[in-house]
């Protein structure tokens, strides 16, 4: 299935070998000690080695799990049309694969393709998991297509996140979706700015960012 490559990317360092493994057992056996090499050249960033490493592996197999890896290398290196390709042709074979379509759906709003990453994005609504980068790429999406309202809902949805779990991922990333809230706020005057403002407050204290 192809969430298993993102339960080994999103796991935890000490879960990592274990999602691994169950990774590899997917793949014929033939393939398994190269697919691994691939494997931890991606856990290591070391992406472009990765790639190679994949297209290697693909003119043997048509491995689905190998092709998500090759997808994931593209965007992890700013190869989006690359990506965008690769996972659009994946979910024409694969359409209910729901991780296929957050990273097409992604990959469009990393092109500034907005309408075409709201169609995708928009099908995933509400996710069934917290997904890394989801509430942003499809807020923003939204909200380049002129969707304030929309936007707003789910910009709220990556600050509730963090405000449940006080987890922080990505600063950035979580800072960038209180900024936007805030703005959508006063932009609506739906009465939530001081409320998410205080929130904002907070979630800077906790990240020891300086506010801008």
């Amino acid at each position: 299935m192809a969430e298993q490559i993102l339960t080994i990317i999103n796991a935890e360092n000490n879960d990592r070998e274990t999602a691994l493994e169950k990774q590899l057992s997917l793949l014929p056996e033939e393939t398994r000690e190269a697919a691994e090499k691939a494997y931890r050249a991606w856990l290591n960033e070391d992406y472009e080695i990765a790639e190679r490493r994949c297209r290697r592996l693909l003119q043997s197999t048509s491995h689905l799990e190998i092709q998500l890896l090759l997808g994931q290398c593209y965007f992890a290196q700013g190869k989006w049309l690359e990506a965008s390709e690769l996972f659009r042709e994946l979910l024409e074979e694969y359409p209910e694969e729901a991780e296929i379509r957050l990273y097409l759906g992604m990959s469009y709003h990393a092109l500034g393709s907005f309408e075409k990453a709201v169609d995708e994005l928009e099908k995933l609504w509400p996710p069934q998991e917290y997904s890394p980068f989801y509430f942003t790429s499809y807020g923003d999406s939204l909200q380049m297509t002129g969707k304030k309202r929309q936007a707003r809902d789910v910009f709220y949805k990556e600050v509730e996140q963090y405000e449940k779990t006080g987890e922080i991922l990505s600063a950035e990333m979580t800072d960038g979706a209180y900024q936007n809230l805030l703005y959508l706020d006063l932009a609506l005057a739906n009465g939530a700015y001081q409320r998410d403002m205080d929130s904002y407050l907070c979630f800077l204290e906790h990240a020891e960012i300086t506010p801008k």
